[in-house]
């Protein structure tokens, strides 16, 4: 058994996706650039950061703010989505 030409911490990459989990850093970190599933993960999580600030600007009424958060619910958490009705 070999061991790998590059150790990757896996320590670091906990944090990274912890941080950057959302952007897809944590798998730029693992397996490089060249990674389609790290640059997958961009474009929900950008456009729910957009309908968030639509929301800001033109209030709840907004439906497309409210799909465009929707939408980036698959790089939150499974904690996270959907949320509790219970408070």
């Amino acid at each position: 058994m070999s061991a790998p030409a590059h150790y990757k911490s896996k320590t670091l990459a906990t944090w990274i996706a912890v941080i950057g989990g959302s952007l897809g850093l944590h798998r730029f970190y693992l397996k490089g650039f060249g990674d389609v599933w790290g640059w997958l993960h961009a474009p929900p999580a950008l456009a729910g950061l957009y309908g968030v600030q639509r929301m800001n600007e033109f209030g709840q009424d907004d439906r497309l703010a409210w799909a465009l958060i929707r939408c980036s619910a698959p790089c939150w958490p499974p904690r996270c989505w959907p949320p509790s009705s219970t408070a």
